[in-house]
């Protein structure tokens, strides 16, 4: 079997440093085909800019990149200055209120695309078990594994009738640490 770069490049996705990727980023885009590019906040300095950013990064690419950002609410933003941001999951979840979580998620879902981000890593899936954790705490939709499975999905449906793609995260397990993952191995 040949090795085929123009084809290998699209299982890995980057991110850059910056406000804009280096030329070198974008020739390595190019080269390998890059099958996706995620947004962080160091990257935002505007909606205007980043949709610049992002149509650049799709001028170099022959198959067209998932383009990826974690806007779940609350304060998991990476777009905050002119850009629709609504209450977190918890705060879904605590009101019941299946209808603004729907269309917080479309909203954001179709304010996105405008930007030509095609992915939002969200929503989170994982159940609250530990009161003292952080790092899920008003991400997750609360600490029953029916509602959360239930408001997921409405965010999903939501998501997707905005025309993007969902990814759903952190899956089960983290809502039980009380250790961040980003800083230090828990257990």
């Amino acid at each position: 079997m040949d090795f085929k770069p123009e084809i290998s490049g699209q299982i890995f996705i980057f991110g850059y440093e910056g406000l804009s990727p280096s030329e070198e980023f974008f020739r390595f885009i190019k080269d390998w085909n890059l099958g996706g590019v995620i947004i962080f906040s160091e990257n935002i300095e505007s909606p205007k800019q980043i949709k610049d950013v992002i149509s650049r990064i799709k001028s170099h690419s022959e198959i067209p990149p998932f383009v990826m950002i974690d806007q779940e609410g609350g304060q998991k933003n990476r777009i905050t200055d002119d850009f629709p941001t609504f209450h977190s999951n918890k705060y879904y979840g605590e009101k019941d209120d299946r209808k603004g979580l729907y269309d917080a998620y479309r909203v954001t879902a179709q304010s996105l695309r405008e930007l030509g981000i095609n992915v939002n890593l969200a929503p989170v899936v994982d159940v609250l078990t530990n009161p003292q954790n952080q790092v899920i705490a008003e991400r997750s939709f609360g600490d029953n594994t029916k509602k959360v499975s239930e408001f997921c999905q409405v965010a999903v449906e939501a998501i997707h009738k905005g025309k993007i793609l969902s990814c759903a995260k952190h899956f089960p397990g983290i809502g039980d640490i009380q250790i961040d993952p980003h800083q230090e191995m828990p257990e």
